[in-house]
């Protein structure tokens, strides 16, 4: 279950608080990918293996809100999809959270480049 607009409008608040340019934002979402044992079968270890990365996955987004909850997400997705590909296809993710902004305007911060940097 998604949020209520009263709790969307208190996280847009706390993110406000601490990162003024961010407006309008009330979550944060980010991929993972877990590592997977190749399967025997060759049809099933193509769908989970990462060109990309050069080995077997499961592909995992959740998007969180500043208290730490987990508004949506998507799991165990075929470890050959990109993040972005599990979160518009997949789990439909993308659908759940365009509900939320058009009800309440409510953004979010997405990072779904398996490239960036820690910092």
């Amino acid at each position: 279950q998604m949020p209520s607009v009263e709790e969307i409008r208190q996280y847009q608040f706390i993110v406000s608080m601490k990162f003024p340019n961010l407006v309008g934002v009330w979550f944060v979402m980010d991929g993972v990918k877990l590592y997977l044992e190749a399967s025997g079968s060759g049809e099933i270890q193509e769908r989970f293996y990462n060109g990309w990365m050069h080995d077997h996955y499961v592909s995992n987004l959740f998007a969180f809100a500043p208290s730490g909850l987990i508004v949506c997400c998507s799991i165990n997705a075929p470890g050959c999809m990109h993040d972005s590909a599990v979160a518009a296809d997949y789990g439909k993710v993308y659908d759940k959270l365009e509900h939320q902004y058009e009800v309440t305007g409510g953004k979010g911060v997405v990072f779904l480049c398996s490239e960036m940097p820690l910092l």
